[in-house]
């Protein structure tokens, strides 16, 4: 035969007879009108995480340098003027004129960035966006339409027009010199 062993749940321990329940109290009778002993909390170190923290900066950060731009699409109706002029036209909604331009989120941040930390206008950062999408869109791309359909879904229909009336005007100017020439 096995001795039995009685045991008592005291705040999630369990303890058995004989083992000491702290401030005198042990397994014995009458133990239900006695206080429960404290609890006592343990820690241990589960892990150690290394960060690093950034420097504190004194003085403000510089205006990063920029390589100079040139646009070398003077041959077509999206050139520098169109570029500057849409700038200075639009609104709060170069950043969606952006997006569906597929200019990059990380690009557009860094041009955001370069407006906060030096003294650029904003103005300068819709030129700059522009000025992205216009070196990254292939060679192939009608650049007339892609740019009318961004300016579109930006809900700038005005400057959409605008775009078209100056290719259309440039596809006359072509027809004009080519007949003179003839």
């Amino acid at each position: 035969m096995t001795p039995t062993v009685r045991a008592k749940k005291v705040q999630g321990s369990v303890f058995t007879q004989g083992q000491n329940l702290g401030q005198g109290q042990s397994l014995g009778q009458g133990d239900e009108n006695q206080q429960p002993p404290q609890k006592e909390w343990k820690q241990d170190k589960l892990c150690t995480i290394q960060i690093n923290i950034p420097k504190f900066h004194i003085e403000p950060n510089t205006e990063p340098k920029k390589a100079p731009v040139s646009l070398n699409h003077n041959n077509g109706p999206v050139d520098n003027d169109l570029l500057m002029s849409l700038a200075v036209a639009l609104g709060d909604e170069w950043k969606r004129v952006a997006h569906y331009l597929g200019v990059h989120r990380v690009r557009l941040q860094a041009i955001m960035r370069n407006v906060t930390v030096g003294e650029r206008s904003e103005r300068d950062a819709k030129y700059d966006m522009l000025v992205t999408w216009l070196k990254g869109a292939a060679k192939a791309l009608d650049k007339v339409s892609a740019l009318s359909s961004a300016l579109k879904y930006g809900d700038r229909y005005d400057l959409a027009e605008a775009v078209h009336d100056r290719n259309r005007d440039f596809i006359e100017l072509k027809r004009g010199q080519l007949t003179a020439a003839n």
